[in-house]
């Protein structure tokens, strides 16, 4: 997934998904390098990015996971195509404290029920710092 051509003198970019709906192509903020924790529902683990500059895999950059900024230890010269693999997730709150689901029928140790949640994509969780006094 190419997320930027560099220019002379850059070193940090953001992480970018290219997706095509409907015949529209749009780009999306690539943040939440995370992927759920099998082992313990809740928990997240890092989940494995691989970046790479005109085609060859590179280690030398600093990853934030939580935004999708990538900041190369040295510049670039200019001209050159970054590219990324991995997988993300979304950071999403709920519409509404309500969930207005109805019980439609009942089987012998079933409920079927019948409703939706809306779902409302948000910007990464801000960090708060405390200070020690």
């Amino acid at each position: 997934e190419v997320f930027a051509i560099a220019e002379a003198g850059q070193d940090t970019f953001q992480l970018l998904k290219n997706s095509t709906i409907d015949g529209v192509g749009y780009q999306r903020l690539v943040r939440a390098l995370y992927l759920p924790d099998p082992a313990d529902p809740g928990q997240a683990l890092d989940s494995d990015i691989v970046i790479r500059v005109d085609g060859a895999p590179t280690t030398a950059f600093t990853l934030d996971r939580d935004t999708g900024e990538v900041v190369f230890d040295a510049p670039m010269a200019g001209g050159e195509m970054l590219d990324w693999s991995g997988v993300f997730s979304i950071w999403v709150r709920f519409v509404s404290d309500k969930l207005p689901f109805t019980i439609v029928n009942r089987g012998a140790a079933t409920f079927y029920v019948e409703g939706s949640i809306d779902l409302l994509e948000m910007a990464p969780p801000v960090q708060i710092e405390s200070s020690s006094s």
